[in-house]
Order: C-alpha cells, then sequence, then structure tokens
C-alpha cells in the first residue's frame, strides 16, 4: 500500500513541476500569442533533401517519455511509413501519404508502471482505466506549452473497445510558421509499450 500512495505523490510532483516548465515558443492554430523561437529553426536547412527526417528525429525526443516506470527504449528513433490511421482526419489527404513520422517505443513491466502511477497491477478494467488516466494526466502536463491538446476521438476513430478509456490515443497539434508545416504528437499504448510520435508535413 505504501509503494502506492509514493505513486500518488510521484504523480502530483511530475504534474506541478510540469506546469513550472517553461515551453519551447511556437505559433499554435489555437493561440496567436505564441511565436517560432528563431533558435530552434535557425539550424534547420531547407535546402538539405533531408531536413524533414533530421528535423523529425530531433523533435521526437523532445517529447515527454513515457509517463510511469519504463523498463527502456526498443531502439532508437523509429521512421515510419505513413502516420497513425488516427490522423487520417487532420491530414488532407494529398499530404498524409507524404508526412514524415518519427517514433520512439518504451516497454514497460504493467506491475512496475502501474505501481508508479499509484494503482495496483490487477486483471480489473476499472484499475486499467485509472492507470490510463493518470498516464494522460501526466503526460498531457508535461508536453511543452507550445503544443495544443485535440479532444479525444471517438472508439471507432481510435480504434479502442467501447469499455476502455476513452482519452487516447492523446493527439497534440502545433504550427511552424518559420518552416510553413504543421505538426502533430501523438501517444499511445501498445502491448506492454508506450508509443510517442511526431509528425509534420509541409503546407
Amino acid at each position: 500500500m505504501i509503494k502506492y500512495l509514493i505513486g500518488l505523490v510521484v504523480i502530483s510532483v511530475i504534474i506541478f513541476a510540469a506546469y513550472l516548465y517553461k515551453g519551447r515558443l511556437v505559433t499554435t492554430p489555437i493561440s496567436k500569442n505564441t511565436v517560432v523561437e528563431k533558435s530552434e529553426t535557425a539550424k534547420i536547412d531547407k535546402n538539405d533533401p533531408k531536413w524533414l527526417e533530421k528535423y523529425c528525429k530531433e523533435e521526437v525526443k523532445k517529447l515527454p517519455p513515457a509517463p510511469f516506470k519504463y523498463t527502456g527504449l526498443e531502439g532508437d528513433v523509429h521512421m515510419l511509413v505513413i502516420p497513425d490511421v488516427s490522423l487520417k482526419s487532420m491530414i488532407p489527404q494529398d499530404k498524409f501519404q507524404q508526412a514524415t513520422t518519427c517514433s520512439l517505443w518504451y516497454k514497460f513491466d504493467p506491475k512496475e508502471a502501474y505501481a508508479s502511477l499509484g494503482v495496483e497491477s490487477l486483471n480489473d478494467i476499472k484499475l486499467t482505466i485509472k492507470f490510463e488516466e493518470n498516464a494522460d494526466r501526466v503526460f498531457s502536463a508535461a508536453i511543452d506549452k507550445s503544443w495544443h491538446k485535440e479532444k479525444s476521438l471517438s472508439d471507432e476513430e481510435g480504434g479502442r473497445p467501447s469499455y476502455g478509456y476513452k482519452g487516447f490515443p492523446l493527439i497534440f497539434t502545433r504550427e511552424n510558421t518559420d518552416l510553413n508545416t504543421v505538426e502533430f504528437a501523438t501517444a499511445e499504448f501498445g502491448a506492454n509499450e508506450f508509443f510517442t510520435d511526431f509528425v509534420l508535413y509541409e503546407k
């Protein structure tokens, strides 16, 4: 019981620290009060044919890691052929196949991961929902302020059972006016893995 109480304290500390974190400034479709921080994009050479891939690999590593105890990464950055289907309605049809997608895959032990967020690891859907809800809260608090969190997808759009937690996949959006790109950050659970993706396309 003590370790679960400790887990709850850890959640509160992480969320509080995340809100104090000063995020990078990038213009978003929702807020017009932020601007692209020049130092972030000045080093991007758009004459380089691989600039999208290089930028993608840099940015995915700036996303928060798995918001609970994990055992490690499976490899380094993975380049995906197309974005996750959850973004299909958000990316223009003529841009979807061309979008650049980078992904990090975090492996975790369920018992340790659940305990780190103050939840018992039992075969109980209510506990699974609580764990994912806590993970959503911690990740969303940790991501920097350049990102706008989108509303949750329907069960059909999100590819999840009707009895599961409604928050995942997490989807965040922003625009980078210096690079003329539209960008997405997503987070989703797999089989004892947690995936974070960075996706972008040029307007």
